[in-house]
C-alpha cells in the first residue's frame, strides 16, 4: 500500500508534507518500542547553514515534545522530484516533506498525500491563521481540502548594494536597462568583481531565476487558454537578455 503525505505547503515555492499510510519508518508504524514517535523530514535545505538552522528548529520541537524524534533529510533540489516520485511510489516517502506548491499538487494527483490530514492540521491551527491567498492557491481541486499547509514564502528578486551604486553615481535599477548598466559598470574580472551573480548551470534554480524575466516580459510557457507558448518572440527576446547578462 502506497504511503500518503499530510502535505504542509510552503507558499509560492515550498512546502513541508506530512505522510501516512502503510510502508517505511517513522509515526505511520507507531514509532519505536518505548513508545516514541520517530518522524522523517525530507527537505531541500542542502547548505550547511540552512541544515543547522532546520536543526535547530527540530531541537526545539523536540524540547517542547519529549515523546517525538525528528530525522532531518537534506536532498539536493536536482534531485527532489524524482526522489518524490520513487520513493511515494514504493511507499518509503518520508513522514514530512518540503514541497513547493507544485510539487504538492502532483504528490495529491499521485494519492501520497492524505488530504483529510492537512485539513485536520489547517483547522486545528485556524483557517484566520494564514493569509487568504495562502490558502486559496492551496486548495484542491473539489475546494474541500488542501494540498499543504502553508507554512512560508520566498520572492525572487535582484538586490542592490546602495552605497555602490551611489560612488558609481548609479540609481536604483527599474528596468533591464538600468540592471545590465549597472552590470557592466562593476564588471572587473581581473580584480573578481563582477556586477551581478546568476545561475547558468542547467538546474532548477536557473529556471527560477530566468523566470522572473519572462515574466516580467510577459512570457510564458502556456497561455490563458494552455497552449504552449514557448517560442514566442517575448519568450526569445527574455533568452536573449538573460544570456547577455549573464556573460
Amino acid at each position: 500500500m502506497k504511503r500518503k503525505v499530510v502535505s504542509a505547503i510552503v507558499i509560492a515555492t515550498m512546502m513541508a508534507a506530512m505522510m501516512s499510510g502503510c510502508g517505511g519508518g517513522g509515526s505511520s508504524e507507531g514509532g519505536s518500542s518505548d513508545g516514541t514517535v520517530e518522524i522523517q523530514f525530507m527537505h531541500q535545505q542542502v547548505e550547511q547553514e540552512r541544515q543547522d538552522a532546520v536543526q535547530a528548529l527540530i531541537d526545539k520541537f523536540e524540547e517542547e515534545n519529549p515523546d517525538i524524534t525528528v530525522e532531518s533529510i537534506p536532498v539536493n533540489e536536482d534531485d527532489y522530484d524524482s526522489k518524490i516520485t520513487a520513493q511515494g511510489g514504493s511507499g518509503q516517502l518520508a513522514d514530512i516533506v518540503e514541497y513547493s506548491q507544485d510539487q504538492a499538487k502532483t504528490s495529491v494527483a499521485n494519492q501520497f498525500t492524505d488530504t483529510d490530514a492537512v485539513k485536520e492540521v489547517v483547522d486545528s491551527i485556524g483557517e484566520d491563521a494564514f493569509y487568504d491567498g495562502a490558502l486559496s492557491v492551496t486548495k484542491t481541486e473539489d475546494g474541500s481540502s488542501y494540498v499543504g499547509v502553508p507554512l512560508a514564502s520566498w520572492v525572487q528578486g535582484i538586490w542592490v548594494n546602495v552605497p555602490m551604486l551611489e560612488e558609481k553615481g548609479l540609481d536604483v535599477p527599474e528596468t533591464w536597462e538600468d540592471v545590465l548598466e549597472v552590470a557592466k559598470a562593476f564588471y572587473d574580472p581581473d580584480n573578481r568583481m563582477y556586477g551581478i551573480a546568476l545561475p547558468t548551470s542547467d538546474s532548477a534554480f536557473t529556471e527560477q531565476v530566468f523566470s522572473q524575466f519572462a515574466l516580467s516580459n510577459s512570457a510564458n510557457v502556456f497561455d490563458g487558454d494552455k497552449n504552449v507558448t514557448v517560442n514566442t518572440p517575448e519568450m526569445k527576446e527574455a533568452l536573449e537578455y538573460y544570456k547577455e547578462l549573464a556573460s
